[in-house]
C-alpha cells in the first residue's frame, strides 16, 4: 500500500495552499476566520484521505479500489504520480520560500525596543467628527506608549502623513519604524465601527480586525483595549498586572462625558484664547455629567496653563487654578501620565523648583514614549543644572520618539553642539533643513562657522557675505546687528544694521524691539520713544511686548521707581527677568535673589556687587562657547564694571569671543 507516499503528499500540498492564503487574503482584506477555517478543513480532511488512500487507488479509468488493482500496475502508476505531485510540491515551496515577502515575525530594533508609528485614523462618518477619530487613534497610542518596551512614534511627527500619498514602507522608512498601525471611524448616532490593521515597514500584513459587530458607542473602550492587547500579542509582550491595569481601567462610564472631552482635547490643539476658553467649557460640562472623570480635570489643568503661558489671562491666576485641577485629576487617577508633567511645567513656570525633576520623572515613568516630557526633563538638567551629556541624551531619545517636531529637532541640534558634536550637528542641520525657518537657519550656519573657527567674529564675516550676495534681505541684517551687539558689544554697529532691517521689513516685530532697546541702551531716548510711540510700532507688537519695551525704556534711564509701577501689571507677571535685574538696581536683595535662574543670577549678583557669586555662576554655567555662551552678558551693560578684569577677560577668550577696547 501507498498510504504512507499519500499522506506525505496530502501534508505537502496542504502546507503550500496555506502559505499560498496566508499571502493572499490578507490583500483582498479576508477575515481572520477564512484562513483558521480553511485550516481547520484541511485537518478534518486528513484523516479522511487516509483512509480514502487506503481503500482506493486512483487509475486512468477513474478511482477503482485497491483490491482489484494489480499490484505491480498500481506500484508503478501510483509511485509515478506521487514523485511528480511531491516534486512539484517542493519546488514550489522552495521558489515560495525564496519570494515571499519577509517573515511577520516581529524583531525588536537594535536597542531591543519595538519601533510603532499610529498613524492619524480616517474618518468615515457621514458628518465630520475627526475630533473623535483623533480621540481613538489617541487613546490606542496612550495605551501602547505605556510600555517601556515600545518606541512609539510622536503624535506630532505622525500627524504629518494625514492624507499623505505617500506609500508604507516610505512613511516607516521617514519615521524609523518597523510597524504602522493605521485605521479607520465611523460615527453615526450612538454607533461606531472602527477598522484598524497593523502592517510592517515592508508593506507586509501583520494583523487587521474591523470591529463591526461593537456597533455600540459603550464598547469604544473594549475595542480600544482589544487593539492593545492584539498589537502586544503580536509584540509577544506580557504586561505586568500593573500595566494592565492601566490599560484595562475605564476613564468614565458616560459616553456623552467622553465625546465632550474628546472635543476638549480637539479645541486646545489650536492654542488661540477663545479656543482654549471653549475647550474648558466643554471639560466643565463633561465634569458635570461624570464628576469623578481625571481626564477632564487634567484638561482643564492644561488649558489654564496654556492660557497663562501665552499670557492670555492673568499668569498667576492661571497657574493657580491649572494646580487645584491637577491635583484633582491626580486624586481620581494617581497613575495620569499628563497630569504629572502639566504639574512639573507649572511648578517650572513659577519657579517652584524643588519638585519639578520628581513630577517630570513620574510622568516618564508612566509614559516613557512622552516626546515632549523627554525633551523638558533635558532641557530641564541643561537650563537649571548645566549637563549638557543628560541634555544630549534625553533629546536623542525624544527624536527618536518625534522626528519630525521643530522643538525636538532644535534641541537636539543645541545639544549637539554643546556636546561639540559639530560634524553630527552640521549634518543633522541638513538633513532637517526643511523644518527650520531661514532665520534658524542661517543662525545655526553661523554659530557652525563660528565653533569650528573657534572665533565667534567668524559670524560676523558669514553675514557680510550673505549681505554681499543678497543686499535687500532684511534677514541677514537684522542677524548681523545682533552679531555685533553680542559679540562685540558694538552698539553703534547693531543699530546701523537693525534700522537697515526695519526699514526693509517694518512688519518684524522682533526687529523693531531689538532696535528699540537698542537705542534705549545707548540712551537715545527722544529717538527711542517716538520710535515706541509710533503707530506702526504698536501696530506690530503686542500689549505685553509694549509694557516691557517701557519697562527698558525707564530702566536704561535709571528711574527704577517708575519700572516698578509698570511690573504691577499682570500682564508683567512673567517678566521675572526685569523684576530681578529691578529688584537689585533698588538694592532689594531679598527679591532680586528670588528664584532666578543661573543666567539672571549672573547679573543680579554683577548689580549688587558681589563679585564672588556673580563670578561662581559665570564659570560654573558659562562653560561652553555655545548655548550657555558668555555673548548675552556680554552685551549688558551691568557688566561694564568689570570688562577689564583678568578674570572677565579669561571668561571671554574661553569663549570664543574677542578682547576689545572695552576691555582694556
Amino acid at each position: 500500500r501507498k498510504v504512507f507516499k499519500e499522506a506525505v503528499a496530502y501534508l505537502v500540498v496542504a502546507w503550500l495552499l496555506l502559505q499560498v492564503f496566508s499571502i493572499v487574503l490578507p490583500n483582498i482584506d479576508a477575515p481572520d476566520w477564512v484562513l483558521k477555517s480553511i485550516m481547520l478543513l484541511m485537518a478534518i480532511g486528513f484523516p479522511i484521505w487516509l483512509f480514502v488512500s487506503w481503500v482506493y487507488e486512483v487509475t486512468p479509468k477513474g478511482f477503482k479500489k485497491t483490491s482489484s488493482v494489480k499490484e505491480n500496475h498500481s506500484s508503478a502508476v501510483t509511485n509515478r504520480r506521487l514523485s511528480i505531485l511531491i516534486l512539484a510540491a517542493l519546488i514550489t515551496a522552495i521558489l515560495l520560500i525564496i519570494f515571499k515577502p519577509n517573515s511577520t515575525s516581529i524583531k525588536p530594533d537594535a536597542d531591543g525596543k519595538y519601533a510603532i508609528a499610529v498613524l492619524p485614523f480616517k474618518d468615515m462618518s457621514p458628518e465630520e467628527t475627526q475630533w473623535f477619530c483623533d480621540g481613538v487613534m489617541d487613546e490606542i497610542l496612550n495605551h501602547i506608549s505605556t510600555l517601556k518596551s515600545l518606541r512609539v512614534i510622536s503624535r506630532t511627527s505622525s500627524e504629518t502623513y494625514k492624507e499623505t500619498p505617500k506609500k508604507i514602507p516610505e512613511i516607516a522608512k521617514e519615521l524609523d519604524v518597523d510597524y504602522i498601525l493605521e485605521g479607520s471611524v465611523t460615527l453615526y448616532n450612538d454607533k461606531v465601527k472602527i477598522m484598524v490593521q497593523l502592517i510592517s515597514a515592508n508593506d507586509e500584513h501583520i494583523w487587521s480586525k474591523d470591529y463591526k459587530d461593537d456597533f455600540d458607542l459603550r464598547n469604544i473602550f473594549a475595542i480600544q483595549q482589544n487593539v492593545s492587547e492584539e498589537i502586544f500579542k503580536k509584540l509577544k509582550i506580557t504586561l505586568s498586572p500593573e500595566q494592565k491595569e492601566i490599560i484595562e481601567k475605564i476613564p468614565t462610564e458616560n459616553m456623552e462625558a467622553y465625546q465632550l472631552v474628546l472635543k476638549g482635547l480637539s479645541n486646545s490643539e489650536i492654542r488661540t484664547k477663545e479656543n482654549l476658553e471653549s475647550s474648558i467649557k466643554m471639560y466643565e460640562e463633561a465634569i458635570d455629567l461624570d464628576p469623578n472623570y481625571a481626564e477632564a480635570y487634567s484638561g482643564i489643568a492644561h488649558a489654564y496653563y496654556l492660557l497663562g503661558w501665552y499670557n492670555y489671562l492673568s499668569p498667576t491666576e492661571c497657574m493657580s487654578k491649572s494646580n487645584s485641577y491637577i491635583e484633582k485629576a491626580l486624586d481620581l487617577d494617581p497613575n495620569n501620565s499628563r497630569a504629572y508633567g502639566i504639574k512639573a511645567m507649572t511648578l517650572w513656570k513659577a519657579r517652584n523648583m524643588e519638585e519639578v525633576q520628581g513630577n517630570l520623572e513620574k510622568a516618564i515613568a508612566l509614559n516613557p514614549n512622552n516626546a515632549i516630557i523627554q525633551m523638558y526633563y533635558g532641557r530641564y538638567f541643561y537650563i537649571e543644572k548645566s549637563d549638557v551629556n543628560i541634555y544630549l541624551r534625553q533629546m536623542r531619545i525624544a527624536q527618536k520618539l518625534d522626528p519630525l517636531s521643530i522643538f525636538v529637532t532644535r534641541n537636539l541640534f543645541d545639544a549637539l553642539m554643546l556636546n561639540n558634536k559639530i560634524i553630527e550637528a552640521e549634518e543633522y542641520l541638513n538633513e532637517m533643513r526643511f523644518l527650520f525657518t531661514d532665520e534658524e537657519y542661517f543662525d545655526y550656519e553661523c554659530h557652525i562657522t563660528a565653533i569650528k573657527n573657534k572665533d565667534w567674529t567668524a559670524g560676523i564675516r558669514y553675514f557680510e557675505t550673505k549681505i554681499e550676495q543678497e543686499p535687500d534681505n532684511p534677514l541677514f541684517y537684522k542677524l548681523l546687528g545682533n552679531q555685533y551687539d553680542f559679540i562685540l558689544n558694538d552698539d553703534i554697529n547693531a543699530i546701523k544694521y537693525l534700522k537697515k532691517a526695519y526699514e526693509l521689513d517694518s512688519t518684524n516685530s522682533m526687529v523693531a524691539q531689538n532696535y528699540f532697546n537698542l537705542l534705549t541702551k545707548v540712551k537715545r531716548f527722544k529717538e527711542a520713544k517716538r520710535f515706541m510711540e509710533s503707530e506702526n510700532f504698536k501696530a506690530i507688537t503686542s500689549r505685553e511686548v509694549q509694557l516691557r519695551s517701557l519697562c527698558w525704556y525707564y530702566y536704561h534711564q535709571e528711574n527704577y521707581l517708575e519700572v516698578q509701577e509698570i511690573l504691577q501689571d499682570s500682564l508683567m507677571k512673567n517678566a521675572f527677568f526685569i523684576k530681578a535685574v529691578n529688584y537689585a538696581q533698588l538694592n532689594d536683595r531679598k527679591n532680586a535673589r528670588k528664584d532666578n535662574s543661573y543666567s539672571m543670577k549672573v547679573i543680579v549678583f554683577a548689580i549688587l556687587k558681589e563679585k564672588d557669586s556673580m563670578y561662581y555662576y559665570l564659570e560654573k554655567f558659562y562653560n561652553n562657547p555655545y548655548g550657555h555662551s558668555l555673548m548675552g552678558p556680554n552685551s549688558r551693560p551691568e557688566f561694564d564694571p568689570y570688562r577689564k578684569e583678568d578674570r572677565f577677560k579669561a571668561l571671554l577668550k574661553k569663549q570664543y569671543l574677542p578682547i576689545t577696547h572695552l576691555n582694556e
